[in-house]
């Protein structure tokens, strides 16, 4: 450990140890282990700053360990295995209804907030040194961020660029040429997994010459657990949103973020208590479509609101918008707007739609809410054209009310630029 020759203090460790509640004898390759566990315990609070356990950057990666390890269900979801998983069926039929994170306190009476504890365990069992099986399998294969954390910041093993904001943490990670050069992940910000790591993939398919111009207006792209990580880091508004797979930052600074989970419901509490849809799998198309709002307000002038020959590209925008509009008002509400539905096991809309009111309308206010504005329209068609995942309802929803978007599209990828 860094610079700890020239301190004078004890660590001690026993000929036993307590693990789920019954004393056990200490295996003898399980000391070197212990002995670095209180020697980094005894380090940490005179580490120098930022590599303290106190401060905010550890206490940023052991939120994000907490938030991926908090599973209580049984059930294993692509960003946060079961206890069943972690520990094993044994060991998590012991503790049932419980996460793999309330176990480990359970098991080695380890908490949360011990931050100190935390820290001695992965700054202090680096590398190899063996202990108790199952902890060592907690420790180094699920309890990722703070190990990786340990690894770069404290052992300096290639150590990534990182921003710390409000207790999430982002670790900037090699992109690909032209764009995205590098990208920001936020959800297992040193171990992202390949759905994680659609936001530069996905990014990377637009065609060449917009991938520079997004490059050159300062485009950054972020991999996110969710809309509350993204108003943490950035501020705004938008916290506890229901069904929000992403956002952008346009402007001066533009940033867009796809995200990990959307929340279904949503009570701030105290104490904060929400459910959340676990969807990776759209972030590849989710990403493109927040490019799109990059492209309509940071790079063309807001195309998609303008109605003007001075903002090229605007009036066919429009034209096609309007005529997209008169079709899907003059179908039967049953097929505009609730055969899409059925087929997505969606409750149905039209038998409630008032009377006077347009498919269109209502397909904004009870069907796609919020999403029909024409900034909305405009990132669904972009995102349709580019591709990438996305909810099998919202394509439903394009396919039928969007031909003439589609074909303006079409001729965008076409010609490289917005036109007259």
């Amino acid at each position: 450990l860094p610079q700890l020759g020239d301190m004078v203090k004890m660590a001690v460790i026993y000929k036993t140890v307590t693990i789920a509640g019954t004393p056990t004898v200490m295996q003898t390759n399980w000391y070197g282990a212990n002995m670095k566990q209180q020697l980094a315990r005894i380090y940490g609070p005179l580490a120098p700053a930022n590599l303290k356990p106190t401060d905010p950057f550890f206490t940023a990666a052991i939120q994000d360990d907490f938030l991926a390890l908090s599973n209580n269900t049984g059930v294993d979801k692509p960003d946060y295995p079961s206890s069943q998983t972690v520990w094993g069926a044994a060991i998590a039929a012991t503790y049932p209804g419980k996460s793999p994170w309330e176990i480990l306190g359970l098991r080695y009476n380890a908490t949360y907030y011990d931050k100190t504890y935390l820290y001695g365990l992965q700054t202090g069992r680096q590398g190899s040194l063996a202990t108790e099986a199952a902890l060592n399998t907690f420790l180094q294969s699920y309890m990722r961020t703070t190990r990786e954390w340990a690894s770069q910041q404290v052992y300096a093993v290639n150590p990534q660029q990182y921003q710390v904001v409000n207790n999430v943490l982002c670790v900037q990670t090699n992109g690909v040429n032209t764009f995205p050069l590098t990208w920001w992940s936020c959800v297992r910000p040193y171990t992202p997994s390949v759905a994680h790591q659609a936001v530069k993939s996905s990014s990377n398919t637009l065609p060449a010459f917009w991938q520079t111009l997004l490059k050159d207006t300062g485009v950054r792209v972020y991999a996110m657990r969710n809309i509350d990580a993204f108003v943490n880091f950035f501020g705004g508004a938008g916290a506890g949103s229901v069904g929000v797979l992403g956002n952008s930052i346009s402007g001066a600074t533009p940033r867009s973020a796809a995200f990990a989970d959307t929340f279904t419901s949503y009570n701030a509490g105290p104490p904060i208590v929400y459910s959340y849809d676990n969807a990776p799998t759209f972030m590849s198309g989710t990403i493109l479509h927040e490019l799109g709002h990059q492209f309509d307000k940071t790079i063309w002038a807001n195309i998609s609101t303008a109605n003007s020959l001075t903002v090229p590209g605007s009036i066919l925008w429009q034209t096609a918008l309007a005529a997209d509009k008169a079709a899907f008002n003059a179908l039967p509400c049953g097929i505009a707007l609730d055969v899409d539905r059925a087929a997505a096991s969606l409750p149905l809309i039209c038998g409630t739609k008032p009377a006077g009111t347009s498919n269109f309308d209502w397909l904004g206010t009870a069907g796609l809410v919020g999403s029909t504005t024409n900034q909305e329209l405009w990132a669904r068609a972009f995102q349709r054209r580019a591709g990438g995942t996305q909810p099998a309802y919202a394509v439903s929803v394009q396919i039928r009310l969007g031909a003439n978007m589609h074909a303006f599209m079409n001729d965008l990828w076409t010609t490289g630029v917005p036109h007259n």
